[in-house]
């Protein structure tokens, strides 16, 4: 019965967040409830999600499609329930989708809690590709945002020792701008900062309480909600450090949509409150916000247009 619990809060929380309609809720919990019975392990301890670590295979810059099953769903939740079933197989990394082209700007995609880089297939379509090279992340959402910073990090840098590439810039939405900024926390701290410009769409500043409602009162706790909890320790760290002069922030918002688990105003998952966190607010170069939700924003022609124009200037 607590097993079942969980799975019920974890999949309304899936739903939620990632904007998926509420009418697939019946369906995905039998689903989830079978996939997480045979692949789940038995140590739910909140103790132990702070010991775990990222899967050991790993891509960097391999070239791959957007279209590859890499980024199947299946993938997709054993990297949700990373922490605690076996996502061994699954080939993390950081992908190219095209031969590197060291006259092109890399532009690396994060995406966020239970998500893909299929997400940002609209973007990329549209991406100026005469000037700019994508570059997608794909990454065990499940997992404390710390070790993820570090990890994409640590392939970045490895990357960058590989093809001796200068400054690139990130594109993120939700949770993983969080991911971005722990990124960029990681080279501020190491002197290695080779981020010049960084686009967050969404991201959740100041936290989601439907994440703190899960690490209060569900006995399997996805490791991440310790994470992306308001008040967290992880948002309050990661708030210390302020974005250095050479980085440009450009804050991009949603303001269309209702949901139980947001206060106020919100894109139907994030609140504004928390979109718009003050302090991240008053450093950004620029705060724009369309009239989208929290999925349709990355199918926003005029937000596309926005993020070739802002990556191609050179300042």
């Amino acid at each position: 019965m607590i097993l079942y619990k969980s799975i019920i809060f974890i999949t309304v929380y899936l739903l939620v967040f990632t904007g998926c309609s509420f009418s697939k809720f019946k369906q995905e919990v039998k689903s989830q409830f079978k996939q997480i019975k045979q692949e789940i392990k038995s140590d739910f301890s909140k103790e132990k999600t702070n010991t775990l670590n990222l899967p050991s295979r790993q891509n960097i810059g391999t070239i791959v499609s957007l279209e590859s099953s890499i980024f199947s769903q299946k993938n997709i939740k054993k990297g949700f329930y990373g922490p605690y079933a076996d996502s061994s197989d699954i080939p993390f990394g950081l992908f190219f989708l095209h031969k590197y082209d060291p006259n092109k700007k890399v532009v690396l995609f994060i995406h966020g809690i239970s998500g893909s880089p299929t997400q940002f297939s609209y973007i990329i379509n549209n991406l100026n590709k005469t000037k700019f090279q994508p570059l997608i992340a794909f990454y065990p959402s499940g997992f404390r945002l710390e070790k993820l910073g570090n990890y994409l990090n640590t392939l970045l840098i490895q990357l960058q020792k590989k093809l001796h590439f200068q400054k690139i810039s990130i594109v993120a939405h939700s949770m993983g701008g969080l991911v971005s900024k722990s990124i960029i926390n990681n080279q501020i701290e190491s002197s290695n900062l080779m981020i010049n410009k960084f686009i967050s769409i969404s991201t959740p500043w100041g936290g989601h309480k439907a994440a703190n409602f899960g690490v209060k009162y569900t006995p399997i706790v996805i490791p991440v909600w310790n994470d992306i909890a308001r008040g967290s320790e992880f948002l309050k760290d990661m708030h210390k450090t302020s974005f250095p002069k050479e980085i440009k922030h450009f804050l991009l918002f949603g303001f269309k949509g209702k949901s139980l688990t947001a206060d106020g105003n919100s894109d139907g998952v994030i609140s504004l409150k928390s979109q718009l966190k003050l302090s991240i607010q008053n450093k950004a170069t620029i705060v724009r916000g369309y009239n989208e939700n929290h999925t349709s924003i990355l199918i926003n022609r005029d937000l596309s247009n926005f993020i070739n124009k802002t990556i191609k200037k050179n300042n």
